[in-house]
């Protein structure tokens, strides 16, 4: 899956998730272009907010690059 769940005026936050079983077959980084060119086809803003080095990995693998890093708290 290719989405956001966050849009601002000017653009969106990727959020890309593949089950586990599917993982490491280059489905994420196929998914995440295409959302990324149907955003600079509508002159949209693309924010990567990775939280975790996979993501990390991903993010720069399609060009982005880290302006800053803090910390993630989960509760399970």
């Amino acid at each position: 899956m290719a989405s956001s769940n966050i849009f601002y005026k000017d653009g969106i936050e990727v959020n890309i998730k593949v089950k586990d079983e599917y993982r490491r077959r280059g489905i994420a980084t196929v998914l995440a272009s295409k959302l990324i060119l149907k955003c600079l086809e509508e002159n949209k803003k693309i924010s990567w907010d990775a939280a975790n080095l996979w993501s990390v990995g991903l993010a720069k693998k399609l060009g982005f690059e880290c302006n800053s890093t803090y910390n993630i708290y989960k509760f399970i």
